[in-house]
């Protein structure tokens, strides 16, 4: 649930923001995640345009 009163939102509690000091919280896993699909996408890309 998000802050809207306080000028938070449900994108910022989605974002991993300390919706106290609005320091960004951090997902480590998730981001090394996100990368390995893009390296996936473009090994897939190149294989096609062989």
């Amino acid at each position: 649930m998000g802050f809207a009163g306080a000028g938070w939102s449900e994108e910022d509690d989605v974002a991993g923001l300390d919706p106290l000091s609005g320091r960004h919280l951090g997902n480590f896993p998730q981001a090394f995640t996100h990368l390995a699909l893009i390296h996936a996408v473009t090994q897939i890309i190149r294989a096609e345009d062989l």
